[in-house]
C-alpha cells in the first residue's frame, strides 16, 4: 500500500514534522500487506487481521539519528487540517502557496491559510488587551464550536473552526486559548466558592490578578481556572506553586520520575532512551548498537565482568528460576509477556526503593497513594498492566535475590 504524507507533532522532536500513515498488519505489525479496506491480508503471518496505521517521524535528531529508528520515539500526534498545500491560494493574503510547504485548512468549509497567515490569525485571536475583566480580546474573536471549544472562526465562515489540536503547533497560544476559555466561563456565569461549607457564587472576579483567588465571604482561597481548593490534586496551578512546601507533592514528581526509569533506559554509550520489547535481557542500541544488559542498564562486557546474574540462567526472564517464583508469587503464568511485565514492575519498585532513602516516613507514602491511587499504575502497549504494591519498595534483600546487580553498596 501507498504511505500517505501527514504533518503531526513529534513527541521527541516537540515540533512539526512530516510523516507518513503507513498500513500495517494488526497482529504481527508489518506493511507487507494486502488492503481489504479496515482489514488486510498479511503476506508474514499469514492471516488476516485488522489494520492499524502507524506514524513515525521522518525528522532528523542532532546525533544524526532519524527519530523513527528506534521504537521508543518518534511518535507523532496527526494534526490533520494541515496539509500539502501548493498551488492553493490562501485565503488571507491571497497569495498562491507555491512557496509555502504547508498550509492549514478548514474542514468544513475548506478555505485555506498559508502557515505565515495561520500564525498571524492565532496569535491575533489571543493578543492581550487592557480591557476590563479580559486578558484578551476573546470576545471578539474566539467562539464555541459545535463540540464545546472555545476557538477562533474562519474570517469567512463564522460556524466553522479549525480541529482544537491544530493550535498546539503553537504551545504558548493553546495554553492561552484553554485559560480564555475558561475565564470567559467564570465572567459570564461568576464564580463558586468550591468550600461545601461555604457556597457563596454568582459574583466576577478580576482575573488580572495573580491566583489563588479569595472568596470575599469565607476569605479561602481557590484557582479561579479550575474552580476547585487551593492546592486540590486536580489543579495544576496550585501544585505547581506549592510543591516544594509539601512533602507529598515533592515525592509526587520523585515516583513520576522513578516511574519513567522503571520501564525505559539510557543507552550507557549514547544516552539515547530505550525501551524493551520482549522478555530478552539483551538490548542492542537502536542509535549507536551497543549491546548491554537491561536489569544493571550496563554494557554486556562490564556486566560479565562485574559476575553480575542478569543472564541467569539465559538472557530469556521467563527461564530465570527467581524470576518464575515471582511470577508464582502474583498468582501468573510463566509467559514470555507476564514475564516482560512482571520485571518492569520490579525494576521500577527498585527504583523506587532508593527513595527510601529521601523519604522514609511511611506516612507520606501512603497520602501520596491516597490521592493518587493509579500513580504505582504500570501500563504498557506490549506487556499489559500491572502496579507496584507499597509493601515491596524497599525490600532491597527480596530484589538483589532475583538480580544480584539490585544491591545497595
Amino acid at each position: 500500500m501507498v504511505a500517505k504524507s501527514l504533518f503531526g507533532l513529534c513527541s521527541d522532536c516537540k515540533e512539526l514534522v512530516e510523516t507518513r500513515e503507513v498500513p500495517r498488519c494488526g497482529k504481527c505489525g508489518s506493511d507487507a500487506i494486502e488492503s481489504l479496506g479496515d482489514s488486510c491480508n498479511c503476506f508474514v503471518c499469514e492471516s488476516r487481521a485488522p489494520v492499524r496505521f502507524d506514524y513515525k517521524c521522518q525528522n532528523t535528531r542532532p546525533d544524526g539519528v532519524r527519530c523513527h529508528s528506534t521504537k521508543s520515539s518518534g511518535s507523532v500526534a496527526i494534526l490533520r487540517a494541515l496539509q500539502h498545500g501548493r498551488g492553493v491560494q490562501c485565503s488571507i493574503c491571497m497569495d498562491t502557496t507555491d512557496r509555502c510547504s504547508i498550509t492549514a485548512v478548514f474542514p468544513d468549509c475548506g478555505c485555506v491559510q498559508c502557515m505565515p497567515c495561520f500564525k498571524h490569525f492565532t496569535e491575533t485571536a489571543v493578543q492581550p488587551s487592557e480591557s476590563y475583566g479580559d486578558q484578551g480580546i476573546a470576545y471578539g474573536s474566539l467562539r464555541a464550536d459545535g463540540e464545546g471549544y472555545f476557538l477562533p472562526p474562519c474570517p469567512v465562515h463564522p460556524g466553522s473552526f479549525f480541529p482544537p489540536e491544530t493550535f498546539k503547533v503553537f504551545p504558548g497560544v493553546w495554553r492561552r486559548m484553554k485559560d480564555l476559555a475558561s475565564l470567559r466561563d467564570v465572567l459570564e456565569h461568576g464564580a463558586q466558592c468550591p468550600y461545601e461549607d461555604c457556597g457563596s457564587g454568582g459574583w466576577l472576579v478580576d482575573m488580572r490578578d495573580q491566583r489563588p483567588l479569595h472568596c470575599p465571604d469565607c476569605s479561602r482561597p481557590f484557582c479561579g481556572l479550575c474552580r476547585v481548593v487551593w492546592g486540590s490534586v486536580g489543579c495544576p496551578h496550585s501544585r505547581h506553586r506549592e510543591m516544594g512546601d509539601d512533602p507529598v507533592f515533592e515525592l509526587r514528581a520523585a515516583v513520576q520520575e522513578a516511574m519513567t526509569l522503571g520501564i525505559t533506559q539510557l543507552c550507557p554509550q549514547c544516552g539515547v532512551t530505550t525501551s524493551r520489547i520482549s522478555s530478552c535481557v539483551h538490548v542492542t542500541c537502536g542509535n549507536c548498537s551497543a549491546s548491554f544488559n537491561w536489569p544493571c542498564g550496563q554494557l554486556s562486557s562490564r556486566c560479565r565482568a562485574r559476575k553480575h546474574d542478569c543472564q541467569h540462567p539465559s538472557i530469556f526472564m521467563h527461564n530465570n528460576p527467581r524470576m518464575r517464583d515471582e511470577m508464582k508469587r502474583l498468582g501468573r503464568r510463566t509467559t514470555d509477556k507476564m514475564a516482560s511485565l512482571t520485571f518492569l514492575e520490579l525494576r521500577t519498585t527498585y527504583h523506587l526503593s532508593l527513595l527510601k532513602a529521601r523519604f522514609q516516613d511511611e506516612r507520606v507514602w501512603k497520602a501520596l497513594e491516597a490521592v493518587e491511587p493509579t500513580l504505582f499504575d504500570i501500563t504498557t502497549v506490549d506487556h499489559g498492566s500491572g502496579r507496584i504494591a507499597l509493601k515491596d519498595i524497599g525490600n532491597m534483600d527480596r530484589l538483589s535475590k532475583i538480580f544480584n546487580c539490585w544491591q545497595l553498596s
